[in-house]
């Protein structure tokens, strides 16, 4: 049995998946990954799950806020991070009140990443380099 968080990471876009895949494992996590929303909240259910990120624009059904409410709804428990590109001030009120705990907006920065890991799993992660 292993004491390593796991993470799951929902994403359409493969070069995300893969550098959030790669930059986790290296922190020291466990990683799952998918690239849709219906999967996504299948693997979410899952309580060895200790934080989800979540791209907010996702394509298919569930998606955008949607897709959010019921991540939340289904692991109230969990720490939730939404991916996004372009935040607005409405989107960031909405996810809010939904109950995201952290954004991660694009391009990703290292540092930030570790700090918000850090902050939502009370677990301090390995030093590594970009």
């Amino acid at each position: 049995m292993t004491d390593r968080k796991r993470v799951l990471i929902i994403d359409d876009e493969p070069s995300v998946l893969d550098y959030l895949e790669r930059l986790l494992q290296r922190l020291g996590y466990e990683v799952e990954c998918t690239d849709n929303g219906a999967d996504g909240l299948k693997r979410a259910a899952n309580p060895g799950i200790d934080l989800i990120i979540s791209d907010m624009f996702m394509p298919g059904d569930p998606c955008q806020l949607e897709l959010i409410r019921r991540l939340r709804e289904c692991r109230s428990d969990c720490p939730l991070v939404v991916i996004t590109g372009h935040p607005s001030a409405d989107i960031m009120q909405d996810c809010r009140q939904i109950g995201v705990n952290e954004f991660l907006t694009k391009p990703f920065e290292l540092s930030f990443i570790k700090n918000v890991l850090n902050k939502l799993l009370l677990a301090p992660t390995k030093e590594i380099s970009a």
